[in-house]
């Protein structure tokens, strides 16, 4: 199935995109509205996955202390990301990778900040505010606005206590052959996938090829604070251009 993704402007945020936790209350309704129908296109291909967003609320389903990611405020906006772990839970974690992903890249485009969360927020609060089906699971959630002009003190602690500015080397991410057998746009897309965010900036992502296909895996199976390993390779979906 063919699918319309705005590749040359999403390829444009991902060099743009940053995690933010510092928001203007600002209401985005005409955004949030844009943005529904950029993730609704990706669910047509990946429909383990949906991405609800939410006008307002973000305050309450944010817990005080946010580990790694920093206290988050400011923000009104979010939205959900969930998977239909039960029926296939790794297939449901790379779906909600892409689709999570393709939201934060279209808000990227329109100017918006935003910060993938796993972890440290209320599921019972977010499942209480919006209708998840049996099947569901909510996998992810990101504020949705306006950040601050500039990174605020707590914000530059948040980004050195997670190490977000660190990235792994091209020889640490691929193997050992790959850069005989790699044609020039598979290193132009590892490349970009240094850029990817990940939980607790793990960069659990590895490359390898046989010279005709690029093959993505994860160098760790198990999940760490609730997130999982294939959540973020899904992430990776548009380094593939």
């Amino acid at each position: 199935m063919k699918i319309d993704i705005p590749y040359k402007r999403w390829k444009k945020a991902v060099h743009r995109r940053s995690s933010r936790r510092k928001y203007y209350h600002e209401p985005i309704e005409e955004d949030l509205e844009i943005l529904e129908k950029s993730v609704r296109e990706l669910k047509r291909e990946f429909p383990l996955s949906r991405v609800i967003t939410k006008q307002k609320g973000f305050s309450e389903v944010s817990k005080n202390i946010i580990g790694s990611y920093g206290l988050i405020t400011g923000a009104s906006s979010y939205a959900i990301i969930t998977g239909k772990t039960s029926e296939d839970d790794f297939k449901a974690n790379i779906h909600a990778g892409v689709v999570g992903e393709g939201l934060i890249l279209e808000a990227t485009s329109l100017g918006l900040n935003t910060c993938w969360m796993g972890g440290f927020f209320d599921r019972e609060e977010v499942s209480s505010e919006v209708e998840i089906e049996e099947d569901e699971e909510i996998l992810a959630i990101t504020p949705l606005g306006k950040a601050k002009d500039l990174l605020t003190i707590t914000e530059r602690l948040a980004k050195l206590a997670s190490g977000s500015r660190k990235r792994k080397s091209l020889s640490e991410l691929c193997d050992g052959d790959f850069s005989d057998k790699a044609k020039r746009w598979m290193k132009r897309a590892v490349k970009l996938s240094r850029l990817a965010p990940s939980a607790m900036n793990r960069q659990s992502w590895r490359f390898g090829t046989n010279g005709e296909e690029l093959i993505l895996r994860s160098a760790i199976q198990k999940n760490k604070q609730s997130v999982s390993p294939y959540l973020d390779c899904g992430m990776h979906y548009y380094i593939y251009w």
